[in-house]
């Protein structure tokens, strides 16, 4: 008979199951991760720069320009997080009040394989 040391390469013991299930979940996790973009609407420069910084602070990245009518800017904020209902709402819960502290408004997300835009009554697009 080998020993272990011959068919078990790291020379340790084998991992226990509770770390090859966290190593699962792990995984699985992983494999429900998604990008998510999220529409802001704001009526000045300043105001997209400093919901912009306040995104930041929370792990997203963000991009801002002029919106195509041409009042409001426009501030794209995108993160990964794992497909997860409470998530989304909690998010956008706090899409919502970012938005009415800088005077501007929340207006939905695309996200997940279809990109599809959520919550949206209008589209717009940065110019």
């Amino acid at each position: 008979m080998r020993q272990r040391s011959e068919w078990w390469p790291c020379g340790r013991s084998f991992p226990s199951r509770e770390r090859t299930d966290r190593y699962a979940d792990a995984a699985l996790n992983a494999a429900k991760t998604r990008t998510t973009s999220h529409y802001l609407y704001v009526p000045e420069r300043a105001a997209a720069e400093r919901a912009g910084k306040a995104l930041a602070r929370a792990g997203f990245r963000s991009e801002a320009g002029p919106a195509s009518d041409g009042d409001d800017w426009l501030l794209v904020a995108t993160h990964e997080a794992v497909a997860d209902k409470d998530r989304e709402v909690a998010t956008q819960e706090a899409m919502r009040e970012i938005a009415l502290a800088v005077r501007g408004t929340y207006n939905g997300y695309a996200g997940g394989r279809s990109e599809q835009l959520h919550d949206c009554p209008r589209r717009r697009t940065m110019l």
